[in-house]
Parts: structure tokens; sequence; C-alpha cells
């Protein structure tokens, strides 16, 4: 909520005695206020502009006979600049600190409890654009509009979408918005966005300390908040890729707003207590004090709080519009890491990766080459079937494709081969054991976790043409296309939509006709698998790779029971299983999870085989030679 007074200083103070700034004659309360004041002198005029104004408050423009003056915290406003909790409850979350979800309190602890935890606030970092624009006395009402609309909303140069994303310059793999091939897909990011954009309405981020932030919902229609900061799982990254690929200024709007809160509130700018300057902060992560309490950067322990804690924004930023704040805040987080970065810091984490490999990419500093590759060389383990060391912070098999994603970033900007390997080692595994592309009954794994499944098996069908891995891309957009009616707007969802979709549409641009979808997916059914058939030929054998999980009630060390039959007769066929990767992280370990290579032989009869797997509860048919491949009930 926002008010404005827009009034003139009648220079009355010395008649009546009072300090008030807004006297008569005139003066007006208005409920919309604008960002832009211009003064008419006797030879010259000024526009001052201060974009958002508003949306900052309180903030003042104001013009004298022989000054102006734009007040980035206005005390006439009757505020202070306050960062205790219960000014916050009061002034800024309001209806949500007070209000409930299914009977209990928003806020943690309700809002009095909240109200009344200390705030370690010491000081206020606010960055803001002031433009004055001095003319002559003879510019008209239409040309001094048209001046300060162009500094409040400023207009924007960008390279051609098809040329930018053929670059590769954004860093992976990324085809431009194409309506005309892709409507469904197109229709489901943008559809998305919107679900997205509109917790702004419900719980409106403005004024001084909360203009700018994401949001951070995660169940949209239930308005139940999480408020630790900056939770965005990658949305303050892969809103600039859409910006790239499509031109439309909403990405920007939202992306340069949000680069500008981080630099405030989530980077240290200057050292205090246990901050540091170039740190990012860190603290409880359900209260919403985004100043945090320590530095958290991936230098201290080698651990980050949130993937929100990243430079790669603001190199986006800066590179696709010029801004040079964004270049600013680079350099703080850069001679932060000179300072203090050791490789003996633990428990080490690939996003430490993730932001040396960007420090490297800006100017080639050898030094941060030097420090990415000790880091690389710890995070990654051939010997690991993921290609991650299982040492690692939860170990390899938690968020294996987060953890993935900064060693083929790292394999971009090096050339180091270990990356890749690595990151071909572990698309492999997720293909036969990992992540899948679907989920149990809905898409909540392929759409609204943080699946970083769709860029990886892009990139790895990149360089290897494997169509399996096509296959992977084309069946995560079309189910996603399919279920758009359940869509939600969850942050927990972007990267499926903002990076993992523009990604497989550049390869699936490129296909001539239909690609093939997996053969078959079956769930259990009263605890039950139903049968699936396939059709084998004369003198050709049949192979196939299946991906099950078994019952719970499963020993974990169980083999899975493969059962073929063919005329109502139980066959011998040869098969192997691998067991998922026990990880030494006991409750990250997948126990259940089981790849098996199935392959009956070419001299066994000719006709229709049924296969029964009768101890699983999930089965999918990543690949099969045969002929056909269905479920039974299709007989």
């Amino acid at each position: 909520d926002s008010r404005a007074v827009i009034g003139r200083d009648g220079r009355e103070r010395e008649q009546n005695g009072t300090d008030n700034f807004w006297v008569q004659p005139w003066e007006e309360m208005t409920e919309v206020a604008g960002d832009w004041g211009d003064g008419r002198y006797e030879k010259h005029g000024l526009t001052v502009v201060m974009p958002q104004l508003a949306q900052r408050f309180p903030k003042e423009i104001a013009f004298g006979p022989d000054s102006v003056r734009a007040v980035f915290w206005s005390g006439r406003s009757g505020r202070e600049l306050d960062f205790r909790a219960l000014t916050l409850v009061d002034e800024y979350w309001q209806e949500w600190a007070t209000g409930h979800f299914h009977g209990e309190p928003r806020a943690p602890g309700g809002p009095m409890e909240l109200a009344a935890h200390p705030s370690n606030a010491q000081g206020a970092a606010r960055t803001h654009d002031l433009w004055l624009l001095p003319r002559g006395i003879g510019a008209d009402e239409q040309s001094i509009t048209t001046r300060a609309r162009a500094a409040s909303h400023p207009p924007l140069l960008l390279s051609d979408p098809h040329w930018l994303s053929a670059t590769g310059a954004i860093g992976w793999p990324l085809h431009p918005k194409d309506e005309e091939r892709f409507p469904g897909a197109e229709e489901m990011i943008d559809t998305y966005w919107n679900t997205v954009m509109s917790s702004y309405v419900q719980l409106r981020h403005t004024g001084f300390i909360e203009w700018g932030k994401n949001h951070t919902l995660r169940h949209a229609r239930s308005l139940f908040f999480r408020l630790s900061r900056l939770t965005d799982y990658g949305l303050g990254r892969y809103v600039w890729a859409l910006y790239g690929r499509s031109g439309e200024r909403g990405y920007w709007e939202y992306g340069s707003r949000f680069n500008r809160f981080v630099g405030d509130w989530e980077l240290a700018n200057w050292t205090a207590g246990d901050k540091f300057k170039g740190g990012f902060v860190a603290g409880d992560n359900n209260l919403p004090f985004h100043w945090g309490e320590r530095s958290y950067s991936g230098i201290i322990r080698c651990e980050f709080d949130i993937t929100g804690q990243t430079i790669l924004p603001w190199l986006l930023e800066y590179y696709m519009t010029g801004d040079e704040h964004a270049l600013e805040l680079i350099r703080m987080v850069e001679e932060a890491y000179r300072e203090r970065w050791n490789i003996r810091n633990l428990p080490y984490s690939t996003s430490d990766l993730h932001l040396l490999t960007l420090l490297y990419s800006r100017e080639w500093d050898e030094e941060f080459a030097d420090m990415a590759r000790q880091r690389a060389e710890q995070c990654i383990d051939l010997d690991n079937p993921t290609g991650i060391d299982d040492q690692k912070r939860y170990g390899s098999l938690y968020k294996l494709g987060t953890d993935l994603l900064p060693v083929y970033e790292y394999y971009q900007v090096t050339g180091d081969e270990l990356g890749r390997k690595a990151v071909l080692q572990g698309v492999d595994y997720m293909y036969r054991l990992g992540d899948r592309p679907h989920a149990r009954g809905h898409l909540t794994g392929a759409m609204h976790g943080q699946n970083y499944v769709g860029i990886l098996f892009a990139v790895a069908y990149q360089w290897t043409r494997n169509s399996d891995y096509l296959r992977v891309l084309n069946d995560q957009i079309r189910q996603g296309v399919e279920q758009m009616d359940n869509l939600r707007g969850s942050v927990h969802g972007n990267p499926y939509f903002m990076l993992n979709t523009p990604a497989g549409l550049q390869f699936l641009a490129a296909v001539d006709g239909p690609i093939e979808p997996f053969p078959v997916l079956r769930f259990g059914v009263d605890e039950e698998v139903l049968p699936i058939l396939f059709d084998k030929e004369a003198g050709r054998s049949v192979n196939m790779g299946i991906y099950l999980c078994l019952h719970e009630q499963e020993d974990e060390d169980a083999a899975p029971e493969v059962v073929v039959e063919y005329g109502g007769s139980e066959i011998e066929v040869e098969f192997e299983v691998e067991k998922a990767f026990r990880t030494s992280t006991p409750s990250r370990r997948d126990t259940y999870g089981r790849h098996v290579s199935l392959k009956v032989p070419a001299n066994a009869p000719e006709g229709t085989y049924i296969l029964r797997l009768p101890n699983a509860e999930q089965v999918e048919v990543l690949d099969s030679d045969a002929k056909d491949t269905r479920p039974a009930e299709e007989e």
C-alpha cells in the first residue's frame, strides 16, 4: 500500500514559524504515485527520475527556488528506517504474518513470536537509480514526459534471439521462442511464468526492505510460504535465458530487480561481525530476515545456503544489458574468494565448483582456474557410477542432476575431459537407475522437483547423438504439455520450464518426423505390475533394458523376479541385474531401484511373449528391439 503527497513549498516558514515542508496554498493526497517530477526555473528546467519510487517507499522528490532534493528514506512518512522484527511484521508482512494455514499460523511460531525475534541487522544496502535530466526552458510537456519515462522504463537493446541462442553464449543449449513449431511447449512455459508471477499479487514484495525480492511460494494456491529468503532453485538464473530467447521485457523486469535485491541484501557489502564483504549471508531458513547472521558463501565451510547464491545472474545481466552495477558485485565476490578460499574446507560442494568456474570465465584468471580444477578433482569420481564423489555433502545420490550441472559448466569453460566423462557417466546412470523422467501417477517429480534431467540429457545427446536420450527429452516435454492443467507455480519446478524445456527444444527442432515414446511404463495395480507383451521375430534375439522399483516389503538386497512366458509355458532367458548405487549417506539411499538387461535368444520361437515382474511396483521399459512392446491390457 502506498500513497503520495503532491504539494508546493509556499516559503511561509518565516511567517508562521512551521518546519512543515508541505504547506498551503496547495497540496494533494493521491492513491497513486509516479516516479518523476519536473521543476521549471527562470533559465532552465530539471527533471528528476527515481524509478519504482512508490514501490520502494518511503521516497521523496522535492523542488525549491534554489535547490532540488531526492530522498531515499523520507522522514516525512513518519516511519523510521527500522529493522526490528515487530516493525517488519507490522509494516511489511501484515496479513501473511497474522494469517493461518490449516489452523496453524503461517509465520514461524505465530506473529507474536516472530515479532519478538531479535534482529541482528547491522546496516542497510539499497541501490537506487537516480536520473537528473537538465533541459532548456523551451521544452514542451510531451518531450519532458517522454524523457522521464525513458529513464524510469529504459529502452532495451537485445541481440536477435535466434542469433543469440545459436551462439551458445548463454552457456547451455537454448532454442529461441518458437510458437510456430512448438505451440504447446511455449504455452506451457508462458503459463508457468504467469502462474509464478501471480504470487506478487498475493503477497507483494514492496517497500525499502522488500522490493525486488523473489517470491518464495511453495504452493501458489494455498498461500503457504517458505520464508527462506532466496530459495529460488535457479529462478534468478534461468529467467535471463528466457529473456534472451524471446526478448520479452517481463523477464528482464523480474531478473533485474531480483539481481538488485540479492546484491543489496544477500551479499555482504562490508565486513561486520561474522559477515565479510563479498560473502553471501546465511541464517535461519524459516525466518524472513534477509541479512542473515554470517557469511556462508562456499568459503568458510564450502557450502551454500541456497541456489540463489551465485554470480551467474549478475554475469548474464552484465553481458546482456551492460549494467555495471552487476559487475561491481561480481568483483566483490572475486576478492572474497581470492582472500579466503581453501581446498581443505569441508564439506565440499559442487556449488563451489559452479562459482569458481564462473569466476574463471570472466577474465580467464589462472588463479581461479586452479581453484576450479582442485575442486573438480575433489567432486568427480569416475569409479562411482554417478560420476560424483560420495563423500560430497549428502552423498552422490542427493540431487544428482544438481551436482552434474556444475560439472558440465566446468567442462564448458575449461575443456577438462574429466568433467565431460563425469557428466556422461552420470547421465548414463540417471537413464538406467537415477532420476526418472516419470513419477508415480503424476508429474510431481518431472515438473515440480529440482529436476535437471532435461538439460543434462540434452547435453549428453549433443555429445553422443544417443537416440535414447532424445526420447527422454521428448517424453518430458510431451508429459508437461499434456499435464498443463495441473501446473503449479512453485519455485521448485522452474528448472523444468526455464532450463530443461528450452534446451530440449533445440534438439527436437532438428528432428524430422515423430520420436518414438518409451515402450512401456507400468505402475503396480493392487500390489502387482500388470504383464507386458512383446513380439519376437524368427531367428532374431530380443534385447530389452528395464528400470524397476521393487515393492517396499521386499528385502533391500532382493533380486527382481523375471518371468518370461511363451505359449502358456515359462521359457529360459538371459538377464543381468544392476542395483542402484548404495551411497554412504543412509537417508539418501535408493535400496529398491534395479536395472535389468534382458535377452531372449535368437533360437527361441517366433510369436508373442509375456513378461511378468511380480515383485516390482514400478516398471519402465527403457528400450526394446522387439517388433512390438506393449501393455498386456491392449490385447
